[in-house]
């Protein structure tokens, strides 16, 4: 199973070779084996909620509802994985040593090693640090060529 990071999710809906490596990479894995995890798409909740408050127009309110709409559709499209007890004790463990991350990736680590993901990332200097005390944590990053 493979993970996607926030990051790696915005990536798909840009356009440049980061995405396109990424979608490339994609299409090699059945579907049914990408999946996402609810705290990401609290992640991107959040970032779009904070966005369309800070509109000055209510004209600009369309392009981003739209945007917004299409955002909802992609995860609708994809598994998303739940942030369940076996993720709450993995998170536990690893906040109590005091690593110096973010909750989100913390709780999105654990989302992964509780379910034997790869996650997918480009955010690897922090996912390597919880890495260090998680040694069974996979991660990558599938925007660059490799």
């Amino acid at each position: 199973m493979y993970l996607l990071d926030t990051n790696h999710l915005s990536q798909l809906q840009r356009r440049g070779p980061a995405q396109e490596y990424l979608s490339a990479r994609l299409e090699q894995v059945p579907s049914e084996q990408v999946a996402t995890a609810i705290v990401c798409l609290e992640e991107e909740f959040r970032g779009w909620m904070s966005y369309l408050a800070s509109l000055r127009s209510v004209e600009a309110h369309v392009q981003a509802y739209q945007r917004l709409q299409t955002l909802l559709e992609n995860f609708n499209s994809l598994t998303v994985l739940p942030f369940d007890q076996t993720a709450l004790d993995i998170f536990q463990e690893l906040w109590l040593r005091r690593i110096r991350v973010s909750t989100m990736d913390l709780k999105i680590a654990a989302i992964a090693l509780a379910t034997d993901a790869t996650l997918l990332t480009q955010n690897t200097g922090d996912f390597s640090r919880i890495a260090e005390h998680a040694p069974m944590l996979r991660f990558t990053d599938w925007t660059v060529m490799p």
